[in-house]
């Protein structure tokens, strides 16, 4: 079993120049707890869309817990994979130059 969350703050992406960097936010796919469905589109905070999609199952809209064993800071808005097996995978509708901090962890479950 593989669910893995993903941190809105942490995703961080550098178009062009550093002076470009652009983040996401996956608090912009609802609510704490709501479902999220596969191939949910988004946008950065710099107006690039952009697609994510799992296996089939999709995902779940949290925000980090105070008491979880996480990387993340307490209420970052996460996405959380409902898939139990494959890649997660965030399809970007423009090219990019470079990606840098994505973060991803084990929900200690599987």
């Amino acid at each position: 079993m593989r669910n893995l969350l993903f941190a809105a703050a942490a995703a961080s992406l550098a178009c062009a120049a550093p002076a470009l960097a652009d983040t996401i936010d996956f608090g912009q796919f609802g609510p704490n707890g709501a479902a999220v469905a596969d191939l949910a589109t988004g946008v950065t905070s710099g107006g690039t869309s952009f697609t994510v999609a799992d296996v089939a199952l999709g995902f779940t809209r949290l925000d980090e817990g105070n008491g979880w064993a996480g990387e993340f800071v307490h209420g970052t808005p996460l996405l959380f994979d409902n898939g139990v097996a494959g890649p997660v995978a965030i399809v970007f509708l423009t090219p990019l130059t470079s990606l840098s901090g994505i973060s991803a962890q084990a929900n200690l479950q599987g």
